[in-house]
């Protein structure tokens, strides 16, 4: 639509269709982009939930920390408490990319769905032309 747009906007304008193209552009846009923004969004809830539980994890670390303050090294104390801040940042970009493999790996599983369906027959050879000739009956050209 875009492209036959720019092609013909001397047209348009000549029959005053602006409008026209212009909501029928907006609504194919709308359609489009949808899918787009559900993806997002869907991305958005699952790494809010995700810090959500990364935050619950650091919390406990913390607390156990904490309650075992003189009973454990501090250097471990530390280093447990760093793993799980790292845990975070690693547990986003493990979902983002489980995700984003699942989602290309659903066309390559919907290629192999269609490549094993049977082929469809096409027409007869009874129609297709044998002599190479072109017979004209009851025919009158004017000019």
């Amino acid at each position: 639509l875009l492209q036959a747009s720019q092609m013909g906007v001397v047209s348009i304008r000549a029959y005053s269709c602006s409008t026209l193209f212009f909501e029928r552009f907006q609504s194919l846009l709308d359609i489009s982009t949808a899918a787009s923004f559900n993806h997002r969004m869907c991305s958005r809830w699952i790494g809010v939930r995700l810090d959500l539980i990364v935050a619950s994890i650091i919390t406990s670390v913390a607390c156990i920390i904490v309650s075992l303050r003189g009973k454990i090294d501090p250097t471990v104390a530390g280093l447990a408490f760093s793993y799980s801040i790292t845990l975070m940042n690693l547990a986003q970009f493990v979902v983002r990319l489980y995700v984003e493999v699942e989602s290309r790996f659903a066309s390559v599983e919907r290629l192999l769905d269609y490549s094993s369906l049977p082929n469809e027959h096409g027409p007869s050879d009874s129609w297709t032309l044998t002599k190479g000739a072109v017979e004209f009956r009851e025919f009158s050209l004017k000019y």
